[in-house]
């Protein structure tokens, strides 16, 4: 046996205790935040429920509804089919799930970078990092992460030139289709596809590629319009309106900006929000965010800047306890946020700068910019993109490492 070859099985042991680490954090993140679904998890909840019982798809029995998105209810269905209708299981197959993410994530860095270290480091990376939180909530990003990964696995397959473009095309539209079946946001994110490849000569010549994908993204998420404009009433329209209100609220409060290094004020802040939400009727309000984006540009401006700056690089869970001991400690995280997130943008840039093949990493990583530093407003919505940023992160360190000794 080669030196090559001791070293990759022993990477192998190594990536084994990896997943055994990220399995024991998840369990111990469900024991902590693993409670009685509430708000939106109560609706995927409710929906799952309906469907094992024989109601439909509802949150009140034998009544249509289109307010949620499918694939997540339905992965909860399959969930109480096969252990029974209690949401504690949901939790730990999550947590099973996110923790086997270490294999695919490993896999993938290896092949990317050409080193098994990478893989294994950027792997470990992940299974310690405070996105292990989403697993003992009802929260549809913890299908996002793969859905996400296996978008950004099959244009890398296509990109890199390893046959079968035909397969890898129908599955990444496919995924990106799923994904707008999970969240709404991403409804559209098989024509950003093809949108943002035919900007850049590298991607272009994909066109037809981009185009498949951007055609079967667009069947699957159609299919569940045309479902709800059969059967559901339109309440989606008004979730939407609410949405875009929301995500302006503090505007409309005369602030201009979503707290960003501080979660608890940022939701004493969504607090305020809803109680204007109850003193004003809705036509009202969204009045006021029209006369806003049209008078105050610089305002809307500051507005999405923290937008984005609470989805890439808001504090990492458990910052707020860190500040109660010491706000030095707060800081610290903080800026190990900051480091994390922008080395690995950074890496992505560069690379694709180099090399075709990292366009998945910035097509995801602008569209997801773009759609949520437009609507949204709630924090760590950029944890489904964390692998991919794990290994970009670790990467980035390993070419800084490689230009150093080169020096």
């Amino acid at each position: 046996m080669s030196e090559s070859d001791v070293m990759i099985k022993r990477h192998y042991w190594v990536l084994a205790c990896v997943f055994l680490l990220a399995l024991l954090v998840r369990v111990v993140a469900v024991w902590v935040w693993g409670d009685v679904p509430v708000k939106d998890a109560l609706q995927y909840h409710s929906i799952a429920l309906n469907l094992v019982s024989g109601h439909g798809y509802a949150m009140v029995p034998d009544v249509p509804t289109s307010m949620r998105s499918p694939v997540y209810p339905v992965f909860l269905t399959v969930i109480y089919t096969l252990f029974g209708p209690d949401y504690h299981y949901a939790f730990y197959v999550q947590a099973l799930l996110n923790a086997l993410l270490v294999f695919p994530l490993f896999w993938f860095a290896r092949r990317v970078s050409g080193s098994s270290l990478v893989g294994v480091c950027a792997a470990g990376l992940f299974a310690v990092h405070t996105s292990f939180y989403l697993v003992g909530y009802m929260y549809a990003e913890n299908l996002i992460v793969w859905l996400g990964m296996g978008f950004v696995f099959c244009l890398y397959a296509i990109l890199s030139g390893q046959g079968h473009r035909l397969r890898f095309s129908l599955l990444a539209g496919l995924c990106a289709g799923l994904m707008g079946l999970t969240k709404p946001e991403y409804a559209l994110l098989g024509v950003a596809t093809l949108l943002f490849a035919l900007l850049w000569p590298t991607a272009r010549a994909y066109w037809r590629i981009w185009l498949l994908v951007s055609v079967v993204s667009l069947l699957v998420v159609g299919s569940w319009q045309l479902r709800n404009f059969v059967v559901a009433p339109p309440e989606q329209k008004g979730f939407i309106k609410e949405t875009i209100i929301f995500s302006n609220c503090p505007a409309l409060t005369g602030e201009d900006w979503w707290y960003v290094t501080d979660m608890v004020r940022l939701e004493q802040q969504r607090a305020a929000c809803h109680q204007l939400f109850d003193a004003l009727p809705r036509d009202e309000l969204v009045a006021r965010v029209r006369d806003i984006w049209l008078e105050q540009p610089l305002t809307m401006l500051k507005l999405m800047t923290s937008r984005v700056l609470i989805l890439w690089v808001s504090p990492p869970v458990g910052s707020s306890t860190l500040t109660g001991i010491s706000p030095w400690l707060g800081w610290g995280g903080m800026l190990g946020q900051y480091v994390f997130v922008g080395l690995a943008m950074v890496m992505a840039c560069a690379g694709f700068a180099r090399r075709k093949e990292f366009f998945p990493f910035i097509l995801l990583a602008v569209y997801m910019t773009v759609v949520y530093g437009l609507m949204h407003s709630i924090r760590r919505y950029g944890y489904p993109f964390v692998p991919e940023l794990c290994f970009l992160f670790v990467y980035g360190v390993w070419m800084l490492r490689e230009r150093w000794g080169k020096r």
